[in-house]
């Protein structure tokens, strides 16, 4: 997969404050293949059940879906899958705050913290 080639920066807005302000960022891997298939900021504690379009930082091509004029309802969406074995890890949903997001698949992923260097 694609490496990040720049500076990643956590959002702090009224979603990652309701959360108590703890905001981390952490790398989302394939449990079939171990590749890396995107790295979220979490804000708060907890298991990680959806991520939320506005909080995908890398890879670019699914953090420019929040901008997307075209992408309104989850319809609008593909499923998140891994880019190397095409496993599915998420499907298009709404929050009941409005934000569309990806419902995490329960058992499809490996969940790292993006600072370390351990894999």
């Amino acid at each position: 997969m694609k490496t990040r080639s720049t500076k990643i920066r956590i959002v702090k807005d009224r979603y990652s404050r309701a959360r108590g302000g703890r905001s981390k960022l952490i790398r989302i891997l394939c449990k079939r293949c171990k590749a890396e298939v995107l790295t979220y900021q979490k804000d708060g504690p907890g298991w990680l059940k959806r991520c939320y379009l506005n909080r995908i930082v890398w890879p670019q091509k699914l953090a420019r879906l929040q901008r997307n004029r075209r992408v309104r309802e989850p319809g609008d969406m593909d499923a998140l899958r891994c880019e190397s074995c095409k496993a599915v890890i998420g499907i298009p949903t709404r929050h009941k705050d409005a934000r569309l997001a990806y419902a995490i698949v329960p058992g499809s992923f490996i969940r790292r913290d993006a600072t370390s260097s351990k894999d």
